[in-house]
């Protein structure tokens, strides 16, 4: 499946939100037993910009919701 097509969620925030978004992150995927598909985070000029794409449309939602 290309990854173009499948939900994306993308969250911005300031580095020094960076250790503990990404440790509530990793504690969210597990408890709720999810894998993204793709993960990618960049630098940005004020900041740092996850992109997260999931397989199912239901996880990239709940996701959102947790973290945006």
């Amino acid at each position: 499946m290309p990854t173009d097509s499948l939900p994306l969620v993308r969250i911005e925030m300031p580095r020094k939100s960076l250790a503990s978004t990404m440790v509530g992150m990793r504690t969210w995927l597990d408890s709720h037993q999810v894998r993204p598909a793709v993960f990618k985070i960049a630098p940005t000029e004020t900041g740092v910009v996850f992109d997260i794409q999931f397989l199912d449309e239901a996880h990239a939602k709940l996701f959102e919701q947790a973290f945006a």
